[in-house]
C-alpha cells in the first residue's frame, strides 16, 4: 500500500467510526503527502489502515487523533491546497470544506496526551530546490574558471593542482544536476538526497584533500608522500562512514558524530602536524584554519534534525569547500592576488 493510498484508507476507516469527514482530512493529508512524506507517519499509518476496524476501533481511533496532531500544525499554511484538492476527484464529493468549516486544532482537542508539533524549519523544501541550481550554476562556472587558468599557467605544479579542482567541480555538479532533475518529481523527497551527496563526497573529498596537500607542498617546496595521502584518506573515509550510517538509520546519531568528529579531529592534527606546523610560509596558517572551519562545519550540518534545513547548510558549505576553493586557487595562480 502506497503512502497517499494508507493516508486515504485510513482518513475513510477514521470517518466510518464517527472521528471526522474524510475529504477534510484527506485532502489535507494528500497534500501533505506530496510536499514531504514521512516515513515514520507512513508506517503509523499502514499500521492503522490494516487493523481490524469492528474489533480495534479504539486504536484506530487512537491513532488517527495522533495523524490529526501532526496534520493541524500544518493545516494553516494548506489551506488553500485543502480546498482545492476536496474538490478534486482525487477526495470523495460526499462532505464540503468551506472557510466556516470547524478547525482541525478543535477536532483533535480531546487527545490531550498527543506531543507538541515539532518547530517549523526555517526554509521551505521549495527554497531548498531552488539552491540545487543555483549551487549546480556556480560548480559549472568556476570548472570553467579553473579549467582555463590550468591551460594559461606555466607552472606544472599549478596546473596539476588547478585540474584536480576543475574535476572536483565538474563531479560536484553533476550531482548537482541530479539533485535539479530528482527535484522536479511530484514524488520527491529531501531524504533521497542523502546516498547521493555522500556518493558524491566519497569521491571529491579525497580529490579536495590531495589539492589542499599538494597546495601546502608547493609553499614548503616539498614532494607529497604517498603513505600520508592515504592516512588522510583513510580517515576522511572513516568521517564520511559514520555521517552515512547515521543519517540512513544504521547507527544512531551520537555513535554516527562521536566517530565522525574523532576521525575529523584526527586527520586535522595530521595536516597540521606535517603539512602546517613550522611552515616557512606562516599564512598557510589562515589557509588551514578555513578550511578546518568550513569541514567542521558540516559535522553542525549533520545534527540539524529538519531536511530542508540540514540540505540548505549542505548546499552552501558545498560552495564554500568547492566553489570557494577553486575560485581561490584561480585567484592565486592567476595572480588576481597574494597571500
Amino acid at each position: 500500500m502506497t503512502f497517499i493510498e494508507s493516508l486515504r484508507t485510513t482518513s475513510r476507516r477514521a470517518a466510518a467510526a464517527g472521528d471526522i469527514r474524510p475529504s477534510r482530512v484527506g485532502a489535507l493529508a494528500t497534500r501533505l503527502a506530496l510536499r514531504a512524506p514521512p516515513a515514520a507517519l507512513h508506517n503509523t499509518l499502514a499500521a492503522i489502515s490494516a487493523a481490524p476496524l469492528p474489533s480495534d476501533l479504539p486504536n484506530v481511533r487512537d491513532g488517527y487523533s495522533r495523524l490529526l496532531d501532526v496534520l493541524t500544525a500544518k493545516a494553516a499554511e494548506y489551506a488553500e491546497d485543502v480546498n482545492k484538492l476536496a474538490n478534486s476527484d482525487e477526495i470523495p464529493q460526499n462532505a464540503e470544506i468551506s472557510s466556516t468549516s470547524i478547525p482541525l486544532s478543535q477536532k483533535v482537542s480531546h487527545h490531550n496526551s498527543a506531543p507538541p508539533a515539532p518547530n517549523p524549519p526555517m526554509l521551505s523544501p521549495s527554497s531548498v530546490r531552488a539552491s540545487f541550481f543555483l549551487v549546480y550554476a556556480l560548480l559549472f562556472g568556476t570548472a570553467l574558471v579553473t579549467f582555463i587558468e590550468s591551460l594559461r599557467t606555466t607552472s606544472r605544479a599549478a596546473r596539476h593542482i588547478l585540474n584536480l579542482e576543475t574535476a572536483v567541480s565538474l563531479v560536484a555538479g553533476f550531482f548537482y544536476g541530479v539533485f535539479v532533475t530528482m527535484s522536479q518529481r511530484e514524488d520527491f523527497a529531501l531524504e533521497a538526497i542523502t546516498p547521493l551527496r555522500y556518493m558524491d563526497w566519497a569521491i571529491t573529498t579525497p580529490v579536495l584533500l590531495l589539492v589542499f596537500l599538494l597546495f601546502f607542498n608547493y609553499y614548503n617546496q616539498e614532494d607529497l608522500r604517498a603513505r600520508d595521502l592515504l592516512i588522510v584518506v583513510a580517515l576522511n573515509y572513516v568521517m564520511l562512514a559514520a555521517g552515512y550510517l547515521a543519517e540512513t538509520g544504521r547507527c544512531s546519531r551520537a555513535v554516527g558524530g562521536i566517530v565522525g568528529f574523532s576521525a575529523f579531529f584526527a586527520m586535522v592534527a595530521f595536516i597540521y602536524t606535517k603539512y602546517v606546523h613550522g611552515a616557512v610560509q606562516r599564512h598557510l596558517l589562515g589557509v588551514f584554519a578555513a578550511f578546518v572551519a568550513i569541514w567542521g562545519a558540516y559535522g553542525i550540518a549533520y545534527m540539524l534534525r529538519d531536511e530542508a534545513d540540514k540540505n540548505a547548510a549542505y548546499n552552501v558549505l558545498d560552495v564554500c569547500s568547492k566553489v570557494g576553493l577553486g575560485l581561490f586557487i584561480w585567484s592565486y595562480f592567476g595572480n588576481v592576488m597574494a597571500l
